[in-house]
């Protein structure tokens, strides 16, 4: 009852037991208080402030509330002893007049109340300008918050409260110093204190007791001696927790959650403090010997951060042998208890931040495991010092934006000192130098960043040898800082996406290169930038990454950006350009003459592009490299940005190990757990910022919360996900909501022009709004042409209209959930606020609706039923007006209800209903577009139409009821789509004219019709499908037509009169037969000489068990270009095949009695033979090979191949692909240098392959040498058995390394697709029945990567040099629906430029060269490392992984590792 401002009166003999919060606090009216409570224990209790200054009398009986929440004031002292644990003190409207409150706070602290508290919080009170003195005699009191008061300073007395544990003050604006409390309070926090300038320090000797917890956040003004008193403070507290730790004089710091942390501004000085600092997240080094132990430090930037905000470090070391060990994970610092008084549980960092915390017992565990291999080495007489790797994080829960700029230790060493270091050396006060061995030196040298290094003018006692070695190591970081690739600091998987963007940058090309990454939120564009700036930035003049572009412009405004951007890249600090529009031109001269690389991350506008790198890149040199990410397509596309890569999801393998790398800090699950890793991927469908923090979530947790995570992710999305994503979604404007919000709840997988149309309906402007959307990676189309959406979306769209009434369903503007859809018609509780209902569900059985249901919701525009279970025992009485789209599946009312106006409907739809007849007369229905009545059996009229000018799809498919069909249908202006297949009734279709836009008309399976009699304007680009009229055959009206697209009519000897061009395609299917019908090969043979067989360029024969063969007269077919047969009793093929001079695609699906095939294959360049489980042989051509290569080839899940057939069949492919290659060397086929004619093979995997190819690998990935004299070579690889969808690409991908060790993208083949014989089935899911092999030779891109070979060895023979290029391949699948398949092995098959059998000798293992086809041992090493685990199917792969791990791990800290690497390899191996 918070601010009831008329309230005046709360009483009541009785309460509820339950109760536990009653807040009536600033009703300031209120004048009576007289509540009978059944209990005060726990309770929080809020009251206001009294006319007469008296606390109620019905509460000063009141003993052990939770919380107690009031104004100050005199009567408090009235209060009993232990009346509150906690004292919440805050300001009154009443109190603005009075003088300063401290007066009455002086003279409440002594009450019995206030000395046995033990929280007090004094909130926002504006008019308190000092805290009493006398506080010291709260002698209870834990925890003391100061929140938003006005006072200048701390009294000294506090730091005599013997039980003061926590003391908190936030936003006090005018404090400007504290006293000496510090060390006599273990948790010490001010925040937002942006006046304060002093803290003083302590002349007595420092407390023996180290405090925990100590944060100055945003404390701005703070001056340099302060900060370094607090700084000291700091260091002399965790060195004391050290030393009591290792002496046992505090045995509560063994336990993990007693680290001691601190929060403070990263101000000059404080590298004074630090050791070992450094730029990188991860390093590796040897602990200085005689260490006590260590602090962490960490420097984290401005930005804005969460309510749970955690730091850590985790830690490796390896042993002798060279074993790792994950020795421990460190306790993360935890900074979140300061928001609880906030009612904005985030904050800004306004500068950056030192983090510096000592973790005691993870401390004592890494030294003790590094003293025992000390100690074991010793007895080994070995000298080995343990390296340890360190890997510093932060796990921010909420926001993203704040990163680690800086991280190191401080050491400890077991002698007393003072905690101020001696500036003028390096060693410790005994003499003991404070060294890292010297490798690490130079890595800390390396990685360290200019901006940590700056010489600092105003610094005291600076000697000149300090000087001149700063100023020595400024100079030679900004040489060797272009030398060292930058490291990641965070988990990521080398997918797809970034080795297609890695082979997009042209290091040698002197051309300004923009690459646009673009994609949805959280789908990893940012860390693929920064994995590309971590790999290529070092080659650069100069680099910047620009994170946040678009919110730091925001923030700051577009000249800081700018200023930023040029400040990094021209190394000059605080660089200020005045404005964006002109740059001066010293600055302008001076960027044209660099070679930069750039990452702008998150740009949203075309104005941010063009500030930051200029109209048309016009500020950058000669071989720059830029990087944007964008979520809004249409940035890149308007600021001239012509290489767009869009971000795709992670598949499945990529993304368990990414999850389990944040789960379980490896690449795969542990046991147990790869059910639930499972479910958590599912959920999240390959987006990584979901996988990452779901992944960090999950960590740690055990199973049945495992469960109950995911469970409660199916209801409620993860808020920082979710947070990610709306990112995108508040940008679009209204309409643009609207049409997103539609889509996620109802539309997702309808077909792109029927959503256009009904959003159109609705005033949305579609067209242009789906178009913002695709751009804003928000929906995509799928090759359907039907707008999908990424489940994270829709679940998030689904959020936001939850959100608008989470309570009550019926005040929402879309309801689909069918409990709530349910529960709202059931019991009438619908609203004006809805506007669309989307009922889908079995779970409503008959429910029963009041016929007024629709009454309440007058702003209703789509309804859709597609359950049939709704019932209307009263009938219905209305439907809204403002329809648009009306499709109810299972009407169930014989006719539309008496009011009903269809004025702005674009879609009506009533499949399956019980409707009778639609309405008497014409109607006017001026905005619709689709009509369906599908399966409506009852329908005995087809209603009149003539009042739809804008019908454009009619359906009346399956109404067995129907007699006729309105003429008024052919009349339609703008009719295109006409269907009334099996209306088993029709007996009549007539009409004398007919719309010249109709260009489809399907009346198959209406058995009964006897007369077809429409007169169309012109067959051109008609499809037509008939049955069989009466006995008279063929209807006479069609036979003047010619040029239709398609015919479609059963098997019939009529089919003779059909006239010389009749149609492109002909389609016979079968229906009716009489079961004694004889073998109807024999009409075929009748029909091949007629006119419109021996003119249609595509024939299809489809499912009928009694034709036994095809015709030999096929050959007359002389036009013929594709012949399909699907399911037909043949045994065979007749040979004549080979004779039809056009044929190019020849497909054979489904047909179980087929036994063998004739010599066809080298006569047809598409050859297509699927799902015929009889097939046993294939055979071969006694003639020579055909002079024409032919193009795909496919036998897939014929199971019965034999051997024999299997090796001609081989033996054919290798044959088409040697062809193909000599053709193309001699350019005797010129079309083969196009991309899209690329030589296909899809092939059972079966025993004798292997004879074929030379280099074969079970890695996706390798490096090898091509071998010399080659002409070409085809690529392979065997895919596992398992379901495939209806589009499977195949590819490889290949990188050269010139002589210089640059890697230059050379070209990624063009995939094999064998996605086109699936469009005759009903459903396009394949399943591979066994391995398959998939060959194919790609002689455009091939030619490319054996010129650009050969070109690498002329310049090497100019330079004598011996060097034999090395080449990267890596096979890929992408298949867009299923991922159950996988590559199981792949290789190539060498071709060179001699004649010869394409059988090989299979005796020796050379090629007919007598040239060995090896990989040199460096490459196979090579291999090794490169593959990456998404791809690989091996055995023990967690144990290979960690192979892999130190693999690279000794290639990183090693100089000269080479060695080390092949004898751990050969170890390995053995």
């Amino acid at each position: 009852m918070i601010e009831c401002t008329s309230l005046k009166t709360l009483t009541s003999n009785t309460c509820s037991p339950a109760l536990l919060d009653f807040a009536a606090t600033y009703c300031i009216n209120l004048r009576e208080f007289s509540v009978a409570f059944a209990s005060v224990d726990c309770l929080l209790l809020g009251l206001p402030e009294w006319d007469a200054n008296e606390l109620p009398s019905s509460i000063l009986h009141f003993k052990n509330l939770k919380i107690f929440t009031c104004p100050i004031s005199d009567s408090l002292v009235d209060l009993p002893e232990n009346f509150a644990i906690c004292i919440w003190l805050v300001s009154d409207g009443m109190l603005k007049g009075e003088r300063d409150t401290s007066i009455t706070l002086r003279k409440v602290i002594p009450s019995p109340a206030f000395l046995s508290v033990k929280v007090l919080i004094i909130d926002h009170v504006s008019i308190l300008s000092e805290i009493p003195d006398n506080i010291f005699l709260l002698s209870s009191l834990e925890s003391l918050s100061l929140i938003g008061i006005a006072i200048r300073s701390l009294p000294e007395t506090i730091e005599y409260l013997p039980r003061l544990k926590h003391l908190d003050v936030f936003n006090c604006n005018m404090l400007q110093s504290i006293p000496v409390l510090s060390q006599f309070i273990p948790y010490f926090i001010v925040w937002n204190c942006e006046s304060l300038e002093k803290v003083l320090s302590s002349t007595n000797e420092p407390s023996d007791r180290p405090k925990h917890g100590f944060m100055l956040l945003n404390c701005i003004k703070l001056d340099q001696h302060s900060y370094q008193t607090v700084l000291k403070d700091a260091i002399a507290g965790i060195e004391l927790g050290a030393r009591q730790n290792a002496e046992n004089e505090d045995p509560s710091l063994d336990h993990d959650d007693d680290i001691i942390e601190y929060f403070l501004p990263a101000m000059s000085g404080m590298k004074n403090w630090s050791r070992y600092p450094s730029s990188q997240v991860s390093f590796t080094l040897e602990l200085p010997p005689s260490l006590l132990g260590f602090a962490y430090y960490l420097v984290l930037s401005q930005g804005n951060v969460g309510s749970c905000v955690n730091f850590g470090c985790e830690c490796y070391w390896d042993n002798s042998s060279g074993e790792r060990f994950h020795r421990t994970s460190f306790t993360r610092a935890d900074f979140s208890s300061m928001f609880y008084t906030s009612n904005d549980p985030s904050i800004y960092m306004m500068l950056d931040h030192l983090v510096l915390w000592y973790d005691p017992a993870s401390c004592k565990q890494i030294m003790e495991a590094v003293e025992e291999r000390k100690a074991t080495s010793d007895v080994n007489n070995t000298s080995y010092n343990p390296k340890l790797t360190f890997r510093f994080f932060i796990d921010e829960t909420l926001y993203s934006e704040v990163m680690i700029v800086e991280c190191g230790f401080h050491w400890i060493y077991p002698f007393e000192t003072n905690a101020v270091p001696n500036r003028n050396d390096g060693f410790d006060s005994d003499g003991q130098e404070d060294t890292v061995p010297l490798t690490n030196k130079l890595e800390q040298c390396v990685v360290g960043t200019p901006s940590s290094l700056d010489v600092d003018e105003s610094e005291e006692m600076r000697t000149e040898s300090d000087l001149i070695e700063e100023i020595s190591r400024v100079i030679i970081l900004g040489k060797l800082n272009h030398n060292y690739k930058n490291e990641l600091t965070s988990n990521f998987i080398l997918d797809e996406n970034y080795w297609s963007i890695e082979s997009s940058i042209k290091i040698d090309s002197a051309e300004v290169q923009v690459i646009g990454l673009w994609g949805m939120g959280g789908i990893g564009k940012t860390t693929l930038a920064a994995a590309i700036f971590h790999e290529f930035s070092f080659q650069y003049e100069s680099s910047c990454f620009l994170v946040n572009v678009t919110e730091e412009s925001k923030r700051h405004g577009i000249i800081y950006t700018c200023s930023k951007l040029l400040s990094k890249l021209l190394g000059e600090d605080d660089l200020d350009i005045g404005t964006s529009k002109v740059i001066p031109s010293v600055v302008m001269r001076r960027l044209k003459r660099m070679k930069v690389f750039i990452v702008l991350d998150d740009v949203h506008s075309l104005e941010l592009l063009e500030n930051l790198i200029g109209v048309g890149y016009g500020w950058l040199g000669a071989g720059s490299r830029v990087i944007v990410t964008t979520r809004n397509k249409h940035v890149l596309i308007s600021g001239g940005v012509h290489q767009i890569h869009q971000v795709k999801e992670m598949n499945s393998q990529n993304s368990l190990q990414l999850f389990s790398l944040n789960a379980f800090d490896k690449f795969f699950p542990e046991e147990g757990y790869m059910d639930l890793s499972k479910r958590a991927i599912d959920y999240v469908k390959g987006n990584p910022l979901a996988l990452k923090v779901l992944g960090s979530y999950l960590r740690c947790k055990v199973e049945i919360e495992w469960n109950s995570a995911l469970d409660k992710l199916k209801e409620i999305p993860n808020t920082r996900i979710d947070l990610i994503l709306r990112r995108s979604y508040n940008e679009l404007d209204d309409d643009e909501k609207n049409i997103f919000l539609d889509i996620a709840l109802f539309f997702k997988g309808y077909k792109r022009d029927m959503i256009t149309e009904i959003l159109n309906g609705c005033g949305f402007y579609a067209e242009i709004g789906i178009t913002s959307l695709l751009d804003k990676a928000l929906i995509r189309v799928d090759f359907e042409n039907c707008i999908q959406m990424h489940d994270l979306l829709q679940e998030m769209g689904k959020q936001i209209v939850h959100e608008e009434s989470p309570k009550n369903p019926g005040q929402r503007s879309r309801l689909c959930d069918p409990k709530e859809v349910c529960d709202v018609l059931k019991n009438d509780r619908g609203t004006e606020m809805v506007e669309v209902i989307f009922l889908d569900t079995t779970e409503c059985r008959h429910l029963n609706v009041s016929p007024k249901v629709f009454e309440k919701m007058p702003n209703l525009r789509i309804l859709i039923f597609l359950d049939k279970s709704i019932r209307f025992p009263s009938g219905l009485d209305l439907l809204p007006e403002n329809l648009r789209c009306f499709s109810w599946d299972g009407y169930p009312c014989k006719s539309l209800p008496p009011i009903y106006s269809f004025e702005m409907l674009v879609e009506f739809s009533m499949r399956h209903s019980h409707v009778e007849k639609l309405w008497n007369g014409e109607q006017s229905f001026p905005n619709l577009e689709r009509l369906d009545l599908g399966y409506s059996k009852k329908l005995i009229e087809c209603p009149n139409l003539a009042g739809s000018p804008n019908l454009k799809y009619v359906t009346l498919n399956g109404c067995e009821s129907l007699l006729e069909v309105d003429s008024s249908i052919f009349l339609l202006p703008k009719l295109e789509i006409l269907h009334m297949r099996e209306c088993k009734s029709l007996k009549t279709l007539s009409s004398n004219t007919c719309s010249p836009t109709l260009h489809e008309l399907d009346a198959r399976n209406c058995i009964n019709l006897q007369e077809f009699s429409v007169s169309f304007a012109s067959g051109d680009r008609l499809n037509l499908f008939l049955p069989e009229c009466g006995a008279n055959g063929l209807p006479s009206s069609i036979l003047h037509l010619q040029n239709l697209e398609r015919f479609i009519y059963p098997l019939s000897d009529s089919l003779v009169n059909l006239p010389e061009n009749f149609a492109n395609s002909i389609w016979l299917v079968f229906e009716n037969l009489p079961k004694d019908e004889p073998d109807t090969s024999i009409t075929l043979n009748k029909l091949f000489p007629s006119p419109a067989f021996m003119s249609v360029k595509e024939l299809i024969i489809d499912r009928n068990d009694m034709l036994s063969e095809i015709p030999y007269n096929i050959s007359l077919l002389s036009s013929l270009e594709s012949l399909s047969l699907i399911g037909i009793a043949i045994r065979s093929l007749p040979e004549s095949i080979k004779y039809l001079p056009r044929l190019e695609y020849l497909e054979i699906i489904d047909c179980d009695m087929l036994e063998s095939i004739p010599s066809l294959s080298q006569f047809i360049p598409y050859f297509f033979v699927w799902e015929c489980g009889s097939l046993e042989k294939v055979l071969s051509s006694p003639n020579g090979p055909s002079d024409k290569p032919y193009h795909g080839f496919m036998f897939l899940n014929c199971t019965e191949l034999d051997s024999h057939s299997y090796q001609t069949v081989l033996n054919d492919a290798i044959v088409g692909i040697d062809l193909g290659a000599r053709l193309n060397s001699e350019n005797g086929d010129p079309s083969l240098d196009h991309d899209n004619d690329i030589i296909e093979y899809f092939l059972p995997a079966m025993s004798g392959m292997e004879s074929w190819f030379r280099y074969h690998s079970t890695q996706a990935s390798f490096t090898l040498e091509l071998p010399p004299n080659l002409l070409g070579f085809a690529y392979y690889l065997v895919l596992s058995q398992g379901n495939v969808g209806d589009g499977v690409d195949f590819g490889c991908e290949c990188c050269l390394d010139n002589s210089s060790g640059e890697r230059i993208y050379i070209t990624s083949s063009k995939r094999a697709k064998f996605s086109g014989i699936c469009f005759y089935d009903d459903d396009p899911l394949m399943n591979l029945m066994s391995d398959n092999l998939v060959l194919w030779y790609d002689p455009a891109k091939c030619k490319q990567i054996i010129e650009a070979v050969e070109e690498i060895k002329a310049i090497n023979d100019v330079n004598n040099t011996s060097y034999n290029p090395k080449l990267t391949f890596r096979f890929s699948i992408d298949e867009s629906r299923y991922n159950e398949v996988k590559i199981v092995e792949c290789g190539f098959h060498w071709r060179y430029p001699f004649e010869g059998s394409a059988v090989p000798n299979k005796n020796d293992d050379l090629e007919s060269d007598d040239q060995e086809d090896t990989v040199p041992p460096t490459n196979k090493l090579e291999q090794r490392v490169v593959a990456t685990l998404s791809s690989l199917e091996v055995d023990e792969s967690e144990d290979l992984s960690y192979s892999l791990e130190r693999l690279l791990d000794s290639m990183e800290s090693s100089w000269s590792g080479e060695k080390k690497i092949s004898s751990d390899l050969e170890r390995h191996n053995k």
